[in-house]
């Protein structure tokens, strides 16, 4: 049975990264294999917060409330990714 619908979670990317690294960006989000349901600018953080489902998160019950995750991007001296951790 797919539970995808129960691994939600929360995360946040900078703006600068995305204008300086989109590259990087559209990797994490392949790397994640992340659907994402909603997306909000928080400009007093100069942030992009999302909420995916992704099967790197952990399911979740019904009624709980979204985890936030930290994302850790590693980056070679090129700028490519080399990994990628969700915590």
């Amino acid at each position: 049975m797919n539970d995808i619908d129960k691994r939600i979670g929360k995360f946040s990317i900078t703006q600068d990264l995305i204008k300086e690294n989109p590259e990087a960006v559209i990797e994490l989000f392949c790397s994640l294999k992340a659907i994402v349901i909603r997306a909000e600018c928080l400009f007093h953080l100069n942030a992009i917060e999302y909420i995916a489902i992704s099967k790197k998160f952990k399911k979740l019950k019904y009624g709980s409330k979204i985890p936030n995750y930290v994302l850790e991007l590693t980056q070679n001296k090129e700028g490519k990714i080399t990994s990628i951790s969700v915590e």
